[in-house]
C-alpha cells in the first residue's frame, strides 16, 4: 500500500510503524491492525530460525496465514480501486 501510494518508508519488520505510516498518509489500516504489533518480534526471528522456545506465538500457522490473506485482500482491493 505504501509503495503503491508513493510513500517512502524504512526497511523494517516493525508492523506498528508501517500501520502508523498508512494512517498518517490516509491510506487506512489493515484488518486487525491493533493486533499486528504482537507479530513484529517474529518477523526476523522466524525468518532466521532464531526464535526461542519461550517465544512461540499464541497463533497457529493457519491463523497467521488467514491474517496475512485478509491483509493481502484488503490491500489488493484498495490498490486495484485506485486504478
Amino acid at each position: 500500500m505504501l509503495t503503491a501510494a508513493g510513500v517512502e518508508f524504512p526497511r523494517t519488520h516493525n508492523l506498528s510503524l508501517l500501520v502508523e505510516l498508512l494512517v498518517r498518509h490516509e491510506l487506512g489500516h489493515p484488518p486487525r491492525a491493533d493486533q499486528l504489533a504482537e507479530l513484529t518480534p517474529y518477523g526476523v526471528a522466524f525468518r532466521y530460525d532464531e526464535i526461542g522456545d519461550d517465544e512461540t506465538p499464541s497463533l497457529t500457522g493457519r491463523e497467521l496465514q488467514a491474517r496475512a490473506a485478509d491483509i493481502v485482500e484488503w490491500a489488493a482491493e484498495r490498490i486495484l480501486s485506485r486504478g
